[in-house]
């Protein structure tokens, strides 16, 4: 009998080492994206935030794309592009997660800070010191308003620039419908709400249906959260919010 697959739905960029971990715990990996993400346009604010980090006390990522388009940023566009931020003294780094931070030291920051759970609302709870401080988040354009109120009422002077926006896939994948259909996937990994509304927005009702069924693994509450919302039965939480920790709670 033909191994049943495990799908990754996070965007092409960041779905390369998932797959590879997938094949190292002896699974078959099946990359069905289902959001995207790709730089916004450098408004006049963005451009001054990066040439002027050091005036902010911390600068907060609150997932892997933030860094990377960071890094692509001061690449490419003409305004910043002679500017070496990695060698300038700038200010504190704070990371969502891990895997975040990971990404923030792969362009060469140090990240100085993480939050014991991997969330917004404990990232705003935890970051110390705040209190006057000047933070800048670098984020999505579909990012909650929720961070930046936490950290408001704590008494931060907060900037909140979109650096990339998340959108979701267009183009439907006829083989991954047909193997959803002919029972050949086994479990589906979600790594943001986004990419659970991407899903359900790409495949149609009578697959969901099948989909929905399946286990769905979560790689934290928020998105589990989601999850339930849309109506899937099976749901896996990660109890560390890495690829790794989501094959752990495979079944």
């Amino acid at each position: 009998m033909k191994e049943k697959l495990v799908v990754v739905t996070r965007s092409s960029p960041e779905s390369e080492r998932w797959i590879d971990s997938i094949r190292k715990s002896g699974r078959a990996g099946y990359h069905f994206p289902t959001i995207a993400t790709t730089p916004v346009d450098s408004s006049p604010e963005l451009i001054d935030a990066i040439a002027q980090l050091s005036r902010f006390d911390w600068i907060v990522f609150t997932s892997s794309a933030g860094p990377r388009h960071l890094k692509e940023l001061t690449l490419t566009n003409d305004i910043i592009n002679k500017i070496d931020f990695l060698k300038k003294k700038i200010t504190k780094v704070a990371a969502i997660g891990k895997r975040t931070a990971e990404a923030a030291e792969r362009i060469g920051l140090t990240v100085s800070f993480m939050p014991s759970k991997s969330d917004s609302r404990t990232l705003g709870r935890e970051l110390q010191p705040v209190l006057g401080r000047k933070i800048l988040l670098l984020r999505t354009s579909i990012a909650s308003g929720e961070l930046v109120s936490i950290f408001k009422k704590r008494g931060a002077k907060v900037t909140d620039i979109p650096i990339y926006q998340t959108k979701l896939v267009q183009k439907p994948d006829p083989k991954f419908l047909r193997l959803l259909e002919s029972d050949s996937v086994g479990c589906i990994t979600f790594a943001s709400p986004s990419s659970v509304m991407g899903f359900c927005a790409l495949v149609p009702k009578k697959l969901l249906v099948i989909a929905r069924k399946l286990p769905a693994i979560a790689i934290g509450p928020n998105v589990g959260k989601a999850l339930k919302k849309e109506g899937f039965k099976n749901i896996h939480t990660a109890k560390e919010p890495t690829i790794e920790g989501m094959i752990a709670v495979m079944p």
